[in-house]
């Protein structure tokens, strides 16, 4: 049976990408992405001075809502989040920055790997061409759930995240959970 998390094309870049770099305890990990025009929803504000980059592994619904908000008024009709049953057998690994409105894709995953319970995502970011910096773009990532510990975000070859989930840290910066009345 195909592993649902892998494309061909996805199978094959990490076959050529990561396959004979990888150490020998290090393993490439499936992995499917979420594209913003996916959900009715929108990251909200937080302080990108003090945290350029927005990090989060989002394990549950109440986690989605606390990273993203639904947006009503959007004029879709698009469900807001992902179904709750899909955290029984997947984590959401979203990276996110503000910038001018993409015309291109700014993210490429390079590599994706799990060594033990440490998670590592390395990842290119092409900023658009211009100071004017007004919109949200996330890069998401669909992963098999496990047990992670800890989650190294590299981007263009520089560590810009680390989250501690084994301290309870699933975001960074921290963002508050929501609770559903």
């Amino acid at each position: 049976m195909a592993n649902p998390f892998l494309s061909a094309g996805t199978a094959l870049a990490l076959t050529i990408a990561g396959a004979t770099s990888l150490s020998a305890a290090e393993q490439a990990l499936p992995f499917r992405r979420i594209f913003p025009s996916e959900y009715q929803s929108f990251i909200p504000t937080w302080n990108d001075t003090a945290f350029p980059v927005l990090c989060a592994l989002i394990r549950s619904p109440e986690e989605w809502s606390a990273a993203f908000h639904p947006a009503p008024g959007m004029g879709q009709n698009k469900p807001f989040g992902p179904e709750a049953k899909s955290f029984d057998a997947e984590h959401l690994l979203v990276i996110c920055r503000v910038m001018a409105p993409p015309k291109d894709e700014v993210f490429t995953v390079e590599k994706l790997s799990v060594d033990g319970a440490v998670l590592t995502l390395r990842y290119a970011y092409r900023a658009p061409k211009t100071d004017i910096l007004w919109i949200k773009h996330f890069l998401g990532l669909r992963l098999p759930k496990r047990a992670y510990e800890r989650i190294l975000i590299i981007e263009n070859g520089k560590q810009v995240a680390s989250l501690n989930l084994r301290a309870g840290q699933w975001s960074l910066p921290p963002l508050p959970i929501r609770h559903q009345p």
